[in-house]
Protein backbone atom coordinates (compact mmCIF):
# COMPACT_ATOMS: atom_id res chain seq x y z
CA UNK A 1 0.00 0.00 0.00
CA UNK A 2 1.45 3.33 -1.23
CA UNK A 3 2.13 5.84 1.67
CA UNK A 4 -0.62 8.66 1.53
CA UNK A 5 1.78 11.63 2.73
CA UNK A 6 4.74 13.00 0.76
CA UNK A 7 8.55 11.59 2.02
CA UNK A 8 10.96 13.57 -0.42
CA UNK A 9 12.67 11.77 -3.15
CA UNK A 10 13.85 8.35 -2.87
CA UNK A 11 17.05 7.83 -1.64
CA UNK A 12 19.43 6.44 -4.12
CA UNK A 13 21.67 3.78 -3.47
CA UNK A 14 25.53 3.97 -4.22
CA UNK A 15 27.51 0.68 -5.20
CA UNK A 16 30.03 -0.13 -2.77
CA UNK A 17 32.44 -0.03 -5.69
CA UNK A 18 31.72 3.55 -6.38
CA UNK A 19 32.09 4.37 -2.88
CA UNK A 20 35.75 2.48 -2.82
CA UNK A 21 36.57 4.12 -6.21
CA UNK A 22 36.06 7.45 -4.03
CA UNK A 23 37.92 6.48 -0.73
CA UNK A 24 40.64 5.65 -3.52
CA UNK A 25 40.96 8.84 -4.85
CA UNK A 26 40.76 10.10 -0.91
CA UNK A 27 43.84 7.80 -0.30
CA UNK A 28 45.28 8.81 -3.73
CA UNK A 29 44.89 13.07 -2.44
CA UNK A 30 46.40 12.46 1.23
CA UNK A 31 49.32 10.84 0.37
CA UNK A 32 48.78 7.26 1.24
CA UNK A 33 49.13 6.02 -2.23
CA UNK A 34 51.86 7.14 -4.27
CA UNK A 35 51.97 7.36 -7.92
CA UNK A 36 54.05 4.51 -9.34
CA UNK A 37 54.31 2.69 -6.68
CA UNK A 38 52.82 -0.56 -5.93
CA UNK A 39 49.59 -0.79 -4.27
CA UNK A 40 48.81 -3.10 -1.18
CA UNK A 41 48.04 -6.94 -1.83
CA UNK A 42 44.57 -7.30 -2.65
CA UNK A 43 43.63 -9.72 0.73
CA UNK A 44 44.97 -6.47 2.68
CA UNK A 45 43.49 -3.83 1.12
CA UNK A 46 40.10 -5.59 1.35
CA UNK A 47 40.94 -6.35 4.65
CA UNK A 48 41.83 -2.74 5.57
CA UNK A 49 38.93 -1.21 3.62
CA UNK A 50 36.41 -4.16 5.05
CA UNK A 51 35.09 -5.26 1.99
CA UNK A 52 34.83 -8.51 -0.06
CA UNK A 53 38.04 -9.40 -2.57
CA UNK A 54 35.32 -9.86 -5.63
CA UNK A 55 34.10 -6.63 -4.68
CA UNK A 56 37.78 -4.61 -4.49
CA UNK A 57 38.38 -6.61 -7.48
CA UNK A 58 35.40 -4.72 -9.15
CA UNK A 59 36.32 -1.46 -8.44
CA UNK A 60 40.12 -1.92 -9.23
CA UNK A 61 39.35 -3.37 -12.20
CA UNK A 62 37.09 -0.05 -12.82
CA UNK A 63 40.34 2.28 -11.81
CA UNK A 64 42.60 0.22 -14.98
CA UNK A 65 39.95 1.01 -17.23
CA UNK A 66 40.31 4.77 -16.19
CA UNK A 67 44.06 4.27 -16.63
CA UNK A 68 44.64 4.95 -12.31
CA UNK A 69 45.63 1.62 -11.79
CA UNK A 70 48.28 -0.47 -13.70
CA UNK A 71 48.13 -4.58 -12.99
CA UNK A 72 51.54 -6.08 -14.20
CA UNK A 73 51.50 -9.83 -13.73
CA UNK A 74 53.07 -11.74 -10.94
CA UNK A 75 54.02 -8.23 -9.38
CA UNK A 76 50.48 -7.03 -8.28
CA UNK A 77 49.31 -3.63 -9.19
CA UNK A 78 50.75 -0.11 -9.58
CA UNK A 79 49.85 3.40 -9.10
CA UNK A 80 49.57 5.36 -12.50
CA UNK A 81 52.86 7.00 -12.85
CA UNK A 82 51.67 10.55 -14.51
CA UNK A 83 47.74 12.47 -14.50
CA UNK A 84 48.47 11.75 -18.31
CA UNK A 85 47.85 8.28 -18.04
CA UNK A 86 45.59 8.62 -16.07
CA UNK A 87 43.58 11.37 -18.50
CA UNK A 88 43.57 10.05 -21.50
CA UNK A 89 41.36 7.52 -21.29
CA UNK A 90 38.18 9.17 -20.72
CA UNK A 91 39.39 11.93 -23.13
CA UNK A 92 39.54 9.53 -25.88
CA UNK A 93 36.45 8.17 -25.42
CA UNK A 94 34.59 11.32 -24.82
CA UNK A 95 36.26 12.45 -28.88
CA UNK A 96 34.59 8.90 -30.20
CA UNK A 97 31.46 10.21 -29.63
CA UNK A 98 30.64 12.09 -32.60
CA UNK A 99 28.02 13.90 -31.29
CA UNK A 100 29.81 15.95 -28.11
CA UNK A 101 29.14 19.48 -27.90
CA UNK A 102 31.91 22.00 -28.43
CA UNK A 103 30.61 23.02 -25.54
CA UNK A 104 30.83 20.18 -23.47
CA UNK A 105 34.93 19.73 -24.40
CA UNK A 106 35.13 23.57 -23.54
CA UNK A 107 33.34 22.99 -20.07
CA UNK A 108 35.74 19.96 -19.33
CA UNK A 109 38.56 21.71 -20.39
CA UNK A 110 38.02 25.01 -18.45
CA UNK A 111 37.48 22.77 -15.29
CA UNK A 112 40.92 21.16 -15.49
CA UNK A 113 42.42 24.21 -16.79
CA UNK A 114 41.35 26.03 -12.94
CA UNK A 115 42.42 22.96 -11.59
CA UNK A 116 45.54 22.74 -12.72
CA UNK A 117 46.15 26.93 -12.57
CA UNK A 118 45.30 26.45 -8.44
CA UNK A 119 47.80 23.79 -8.25
CA UNK A 120 50.32 25.56 -10.13
CA UNK A 121 49.92 28.65 -7.89
CA UNK A 122 50.45 26.23 -4.95
CA UNK A 123 53.14 24.21 -5.91
CA UNK A 124 54.56 27.75 -6.87
CA UNK A 125 54.07 29.21 -3.40
CA UNK A 126 56.11 25.85 -1.98
CA UNK A 127 58.41 26.60 -3.77
CA UNK A 128 59.10 30.28 -3.10
CA UNK A 129 58.44 29.23 0.95
CA UNK A 130 61.41 26.82 0.44
CA UNK A 131 63.61 29.36 -1.48
CA UNK A 132 63.01 31.78 1.29
CA UNK A 133 63.59 29.40 3.81
CA UNK A 134 66.86 28.18 1.81
CA UNK A 135 67.99 31.58 1.73
CA UNK A 136 67.78 32.53 5.12
CA UNK A 137 70.07 29.36 6.28
CA UNK A 138 72.71 30.80 4.30
CA UNK A 139 72.26 34.54 4.56
CA UNK A 140 75.49 36.68 4.49
CA UNK A 141 76.05 38.45 7.32
CA UNK A 142 76.27 41.95 7.68
CA UNK A 143 79.78 43.96 8.13
CA UNK A 144 80.50 43.55 12.22
CA UNK A 145 78.60 40.44 12.54
CA UNK A 146 81.54 38.59 12.90
CA UNK A 147 81.59 39.61 16.72
CA UNK A 148 78.58 37.52 17.19
CA UNK A 149 79.77 34.41 17.67
CA UNK A 150 76.07 32.77 16.57
CA UNK A 151 76.52 34.73 13.45
CA UNK A 152 77.77 32.75 10.73
CA UNK A 153 78.85 33.49 7.06
CA UNK A 154 78.28 31.72 4.00
CA UNK A 155 81.85 30.50 3.99
CA UNK A 156 81.81 29.11 7.30
CA UNK A 157 78.77 27.28 6.53
CA UNK A 158 79.72 25.55 3.97
CA UNK A 159 83.21 24.77 5.31
CA UNK A 160 81.41 22.92 8.43
CA UNK A 161 79.52 20.52 6.01
CA UNK A 162 82.71 19.92 4.35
Amino acid sequence: MPLSFDIGPRINRVAISDELIARFKELIEKGVFVPGHRLPPERDLAEALAVSRPTLRQSMRALQIMGVIKARQGSGSYLADSAGEIMRVPVEFALAFKNVARTDLFETRRTLEVKLASLAATTWKQCVHRYARWRGQWAIQKPGAEANPSSTTVSSKRHAMA
